[in-house]
């Protein structure tokens, strides 16, 4: 067996088989939390999927080096793939990347590029691009996982679905944030194969370039894009919802303060568009809110608490 791919399958059983819980019987809300696996965040089905193929076609040897945009999850998936394969791996990150998720990096990595210039949307993603392109030209031995165009970023969640379709016997909405869109694509392809009824909801926040043309800066990484998807068009989506960064804050909150679910912004997202699906129905329904990554991560960005805060002074 190929060398690299011998390591890559150690790795293998690390990954996927998150829990799906009920965390709330009365409105019917499931949560699948995907933190608990190798590399705490969803992103490392698509890092896994997406490695493996470009090993066995060849796009990757033992001196290639591994070049990639991220807020942080993909890049973290792919910094653990590699250091498992004894890669170079080069991270290309921008300051609203999280403290925690840049010293996660700089653990993985013997080199990380920061962007620090402005693209003309008010963000950064346009320039990380620019630079891996040039990089690319530059280093013939290199190779870009590309988590905006490469198929298997969402062929990598066909096996999620199956997860899922074996922890629940019914589903009538699913809520999934939106970046890259591999996870709302890979998982909508498949869905309705189990849950033919089910409506698949789209969740955004406000400023990103996916479902709208309005731009503007954005603080919290890991949800929105400062440039359309190429996967969404692939999509079965039944509606999109787009957030504030305040609503999302707001969603947070409530999964930790009532639920203990200390979840990132794409499930706070995702968790407050499912709350209020719930107050604009009328009949109750099974609602599975996916969860892409922990709060751990977002503690500096991000006021967990939803209640006023009080201290206390010991003499």
């Amino acid at each position: 067996m190929n060398t690299l791919l011998d390591r890559l399958y150690k790795l293998k059983k690390l990954i996927g088989n998150t829990p799906l819980y009920n965390i709330c019987a009365e409105k019917n809300i499931f949560i699948k939390v995907e933190y608990y696996q190798l590399g705490g965040s969803i992103k490392m089905r698509s890092a896994f999927k997406v490695i493996e193929e470009a090993i066995l076609d060849g796009s990757i040897n033992e001196d290639t080096v591994v070049i990639e945009s991220t807020s942080g999850n993909f890049g973290i998936a792919l910094a653990l793939i590699c250091r498992k394969l004894d890669l170079k791996f080069i991270p290309v990150i921008d300051p609203c990347i999280s403290l925690y998720k840049k010293k996660k990096l700089e653990l993985l990595c013997s080199h990380i590029v920061q962007i620090t210039q402005k693209d003309e949307t008010g963000n950064y993603l346009l320039n990380r691009i620019k630079f891996i392109k040039n990089y690319l030209e530059e280093n013939k031995n290199s190779f870009q996982p590309n988590q905006y165009k490469n198929k298997n970023c969402y062929l990598a969640y066909n096996a999620m679905m199956e997860e899922i379709k074996d922890q629940i016997d019914q589903i009538d909405y699913i809520f999934i944030s939106v970046s890259s869109g591999a996870t709302v694509t890979g998982l909508s392809q498949h869905i309705k194969k189990y849950f033919p009824g089910i409506k698949i909801i789209a969740v955004d926040i406000e400023g990103s370039l996916i479902f709208s043309t309005i731009t503007k800066e954005r603080k919290l990484p890991g949800i929105g894009a400062s440039k359309t998807s190429d996967f969404i068009a692939l999509a079965d989506i039944h509606d999109h919802v787009i957030l504030s960064e305040e609503e999302i804050i707001s969603g947070c909150q409530k999964l930790f303060h009532e639920y203990g679910i200390l979840a990132g912004a794409s499930g706070g997202a995702a968790f407050y568009a499912a709350l209020q699906n719930i107050e604009n129905s009328e009949k109750k329904q099974n609602c599975l809110v996916i969860i892409p990554d922990s709060g751990d991560d977002y503690l500096e960005l991000i006021d967990y608490k939803c209640f006023e805060k009080t201290s206390y002074e010991i003499h």
